[in-house]
């Protein structure tokens, strides 16, 4: 089997067209158009490597994120110099590591380039690798992923073994499983070392920045509704206390933030039905979530796939519809921007 010339031709086309409408490769205005340079060239990728062959694209993933994570476990990053070179046997003696060892781990990111290779043994930083050294905010994003995702999911087949049904919340899920103790939570486990906890909560805090709801909801209504309500609160952050012990009833707002994707159906619906009872009929409760496409998109079931292995999930509208019926209540509008998977499903009672 062959690659498709034609579709290939007709690919590059579209590529050309969007690296045409891009006004840069930051952020600032041009989000769309970078995203969909990065869809084309996946889809020429695809196109062109054989069936046969798709196997080297996961060895190499592996390998990579293996490597970078080595790298980051060292300090290699910090030990190259931001602006400059150094030696393959120099790093590895700075780090008191085998040599051999170093430089077979560092060739696999040299030649991902992920780092620069200068001459036959020198490494220098390139701009993917800055966001593993210390400084960075994403570093420990990249940790995360290694650390709890690709264990865990490294275990789903033993999983799916023992346990039929899709996971429901942090005890009893993949990740609890992968670690040997599935009959504890998620956070029981992570608990245990401090700095794993540290490293989680540090990513959880950056995937926040990349995951903004502001300005995305409009709370300007509110004003009117401020004199007419002098002893009423107006606005409750359910926030961590999973529904369980609301400290106000009756509030004109209540506000879900990516509570909700940490469990399955069941656990969401308990959450759910707390909020509801405190609600008063004019009550309006906003969950700020992502609202997956249909089908979903490849980030949305990579999001999703993530999250089951924690025992959550990710929905469809339909699937946020389907959970908020369960309780009494009804989608009165899901807002959203572009250029940010999340959204604030605004709710009524029914």
């Amino acid at each position: 089997m062959s690659a498709n010339k034609s579709q290939l031709l007709a690919l590059l086309g579209r590529l050309t067209a969007s690296i045409n409408a891009l006004s840069g490769l930051d952020d600032s205005g041009s989000h769309a158009n970078r995203q969909a340079v990065l869809a084309i060239a996946h889809e020429i990728v695809h196109e062109v490597t054989l069936p046969e062959e798709t196997w080297l694209g996961d060895i190499t993933f592996m390998c990579t994120m293996t490597a970078s994570r080595l790298f980051v476990k060292w300090g290699a990053f910090e030990g190259i110099p931001i602006k400059g070179v150094i030696g393959y046997d120099a790093l590895a003696e700075k780090l008191k590591l085998d040599k051999s060892l170093f430089k077979r781990v560092g060739a696999v990111l040299a030649a991902s380039k992920i780092l620069r290779l200068v001459g036959d043994d020198h490494l220098a930083h390139t701009p993917k690798s800055l966001v593993y050294v210390d400084s960075s905010p994403y570093k420990a994003l990249a940790c995360m992923s290694f650390d709890e995702t690709l264990k865990a999911c490294a275990y789903l087949p033993e999983y799916v073994d023992q346990y039929s049904q899709e996971p429901q919340g942090p005890v009893g899920c993949p990740y609890t499983f992968a670690n040997g103790e599935p009959d504890k939570s998620v956070w029981e486990i992570m608990n245990k070392d401090p700095e794993r906890m540290r490293i989680f909560m540090q990513a959880m805090s950056t995937a926040e920045t990349l995951l903004p709801a502001t300005k995305t909801y409009d709370l300007g209504w509110v004003r009117n509704e401020i004199n007419k309500h002098n002893d009423r609160m107006l606005f409750i952050d359910v926030g961590g206390s999973k529904g369980h012990a609301l400290q106000g009833v009756c509030a004109l707002i209540y506000h879900l933030r990516r509570c909700l994707h940490d469990y399955g159906d069941e656990i969401s619906i308990h959450i759910l039905r707390h909020i509801a009872d405190a609600m008063a009929p004019d009550s309006r409760l906003l969950i700020v979530e992502q609202v997956c496409a249909v089908p979903p998109s490849l980030m949305d079931a990579q999001f999703d796939f993530v999250m089951m292995t924690l025992g959550g999930k990710e929905r469809n509208a339909m699937q946020f519809e389907n959970l908020v019926k369960e309780v009494g209540l009804k989608i009165h509008n899901i807002h959203k921007k572009p250029n940010t998977p999340i959204s604030v499903i605004e709710c009524f009672k029914d």
